[in-house]
């Protein structure tokens, strides 16, 4: 890193967010966490907001019937708040993996893999399909690698690997800034060798909407679309008994709520 013009760069950016030429939004800092606290003002005020939010949010398994289960990581936390909604969409499990993942995640990996397995009813058995988000450099091409190795070798997972981004064939239609490879990496001659490059490239350099759209799209080739829609249906469903439900007891504590 280029300590000076990374201080630079810094600056520069702070000036034009409070100039209004770079939204607050457009940049995220994981790293700072803040706590705020809700309160009432009354009673009837609590009752009044419990009462709007009363048995609303019913959702079904998403991945109810699938063939196979499917895991989303992506590499680093600044992806997250990308592509995390999707995931949730799909009820597609999803974690940042912020380096090389471990045995602890892997174990948990085996056991979403395991319990689909155990109450599995299709025709084949069901593979894990790993969906990695990475960079293109020595490492972030690696990751499905070493994720597969470890799922298949050392927790027995039948496993497929994924990696829908970043790939060459994105850095030339989008035309993505580059930067050196780290030669220091023990992955560096490998990766030139597998890739003909002695460049990298960050996912981040992928337009947020692009990466979003390319996420989807694995996730919609991993998986059974016509049972996604059968549990969407069944579920819309359920939702007009359960609304009709929640309009009788809502009007019944609302009748209780203005005696307050």
């Amino acid at each position: 890193m280029d300590t000076p013009f990374y201080g630079k760069l810094s600056r520069l950016l702070v000036s034009a967010r409070y100039e209004g030429s770079v939204p607050w939004n457009s940049i995220d800092d994981a790293t700072r966490e803040s706590k705020t606290y809700h309160s009432y003002a009354n009673p009837a005020d609590f009752i009044e907001c419990e009462v709007d939010g009363f048995l609303t949010g019913y959702t079904r398994d998403r991945m109810e019937g699938q063939p196979n289960h499917v895991q989303l990581i992506v590499e680093k936390n600044t992806l997250l708040n990308i592509v995390k909604d999707i995931a949730a969409k799909f009820h597609v499990p999803i974690t940042a993996l912020r380096g090389y993942g471990g045995p602890s995640l892997w174990r948990e990996i085996e056991l979403r893999w395991r319990d689909k397995v155990e109450n599995h009813a299709g025709p084949k058995p069901p593979k894990c399909i790993l969906i990695i988000v990475s960079d293109h450099d020595p490492e972030g091409l690696n990751l499905p690698d070493d994720a597969f190795r470890s799922l298949r070798d050392r927790h027995g997972v039948e496993v497929k690997a994924v990696r829908p981004a970043t790939t060459l064939e994105q850095v030339a239609e989008h035309k993505l800034p580059s930067n050196p490879a780290k030669e220091s990496s023990s992955r560096y001659r490998e990766y030139v060798k597998r890739t003909g490059t002695t460049l990298s490239w960050e996912v981040e350099a992928l337009e947020a909407s692009v990466l979003r759209k390319c996420v989807r799209n694995t996730i919609l080739e991993a998986i059974d679309v016509d049972q996604l829609n059968v549990v969407q249906e069944r579920e819309a469903e359920e939702k007009k008994d359960i609304a009709s439900i929640r309009a009788r007891l809502g009007n019944q504590l609302l009748e209780m709520v203005s005696d307050l």
